[in-house]
């Protein structure tokens, strides 16, 4: 978690410009310039919170071997290119 502070917000910084083509799908207005630096210092310090869930989820899967690593690394990547849209779209909200 001190990782995310010490690089400030590098790693949320490069979720958020992943998940942005569907943030501009959801919003016509853009978010403001001065909420980008704080967002992708929440984001890097939010994203390894959905590891676990993740992990969970395909150990419970019924694939072997290397199939499970996969499935837990695509859905921390789908989670978290949602949820970094979804700070797009709550920062992009007009007034």
């Amino acid at each position: 978690m001190l990782g995310g502070i010490i690089l400030l917000g590098t790693p949320g910084g490069v979720w958020l410009t992943a998940s942005m083509p569907l943030a501009v799908l959801l919003i016509s207005e853009r978010m403001a310039a001065d909420s980008a630096w704080p967002m992708a210092i929440i984001m890097g310090l939010a994203w390894p919170l959905l590891i676990p869930p993740a992990y969970v989820t395909a150990c419970n899967a019924q694939h072997p071997g290397r199939r499970r690593l996969w499935l837990a690394a695509g859905l921390t990547t789908a989670g978290v290119v949602l949820m970094g849209a979804g700070f797009q779209v709550w920062a992009g909200r007009p007034g």
